[in-house]
């Protein structure tokens, strides 16, 4: 394995860049989702640098198993790993891992910087996903509150709220600005949980025309199924917000170039192009999605020190257990 040259002193950066053209490799364990940007970017930096991307993509749950099997194992393959900060709460809390420190870092947007060690990447942005040829004659929704209608009993679908993700930040987002009330009047019209895949196949099922509402969906679905007639809104209560971080693996076989990496995906031109579908984490980036315009309101960003269990504990009584 290469030695890893010192982070904090800007002309250590050349000497990081020349180990990393020496690795000539990275690997990088990620969620699914921005799989079309993660791979336009590894292109790039492949041509830029002559580093080899690989890309394994997994739910935070798998990824943080894998990188205990490899570590117990004294078999560790991956270099970077990026997830929604409770998985990397989780890996950080087991000591596996280590801060990336990119010069890039500099120009991080600060409310999205919660998880010391870790290097924000992007931002999810949770909102009102609808199937708009399948509304009908209810009235397009435009807050949260706007689901209690009994009209959309079985017609919803949602990320599990009774754990960490989407769903569950959804849950502990509302419950607080929203209330006990809002949360038992959703349950009541039992929306079906779908958690797989980030969100992902919940989207789908919506452009499908399966169902007419997701509960906390991503603005992504557009862009993922332009053809299907879907509108993405954002709440007036705010919307919800799950930044997505990385930290390098300890015991990275390639610890320079998971640096390069995590440096290049910070910069400006690259955040711009994630900015499609999520929302860039650095303040010199141009945000090409116009649904996240200056004034999106956020409901709150929460740390992953928060102690969900009282809330976890309440959307099992409300959703059932698992």
């Amino acid at each position: 394995m290469q030695a890893v040259v010192p982070p904090g002193e800007a002309a250590n950066w050349s000497a990081v860049v020349a180990a990393a053209k020496r690795e000539g490799a990275v690997t990088m364990y990620t969620n699914p989702g921005m799989n079309d940007q993660y791979e336009a970017a590894a292109a790039s930096f492949e041509r830029m640098y002559g580093i080899t991307v690989t890309l394994s993509y997994a739910d935070g749950a798998t990824n943080t198993q894998k990188v205990f099997a490899e570590a117990q194992s004294g078999h560790v393959r991956g270099d970077v790993y990026s997830s929604g900060l409770g998985p990397l709460n989780t890996l950080a809390k087991a000591g596996y891992a280590v801060a990336l420190d990119p010069p890039n870092q500099a120009n991080l947007v600060a409310k999205f910087d919660v998880l010391p060690g870790t290097t924000p990447l992007f931002v999810n942005i949770y909102g009102i996903l609808v199937n708009t040829a399948k509304l009908g004659r209810f009235p397009m929704p435009t807050r949260w509150a706007s689901l209690i209608n009994p009209g959309l009993a079985g017609k919803m679908v949602m990320q599990d709220p009774r754990v960490e993700g989407g769903g569950g930040t959804f849950f502990v987002s509302t419950y607080d600005r929203l209330g006990q009330a809002f949360e038992e009047k959703l349950a009541a019209l039992h929306p079906t949980i779908d958690g797989a895949g980030g969100g992902n196949a919940a989207e789908e099922a919506v452009a499908r025309g399966d169902y007419v509402v997701m509960i906390a969906g991503r603005a992504h679905a557009l862009v993922a199924y332009p053809q299907a007639p879907l509108k993405w809104i954002a709440p007036l209560e705010g919307s919800v917000v799950v930044p997505i971080a990385m930290t390098m693996v300890k015991g990275a076989p390639h610890p320079n170039a998971a640096r390069v990496w995590a440096n290049y995906l910070l910069q400006p031109d690259i955040q711009s192009s994630f900015s499609a579908v999520v929302l860039p984490v650095i303040k010199n980036a141009t945000i090409k999605n116009p649904l996240f315009h200056a004034k999106l309101k956020f409901l709150e960003v929460l740390p992953p020190s928060q102690d969900r269990t009282r809330y976890y504990a309440d959307a099992k009584q409300l959703y059932g257990a698992q």
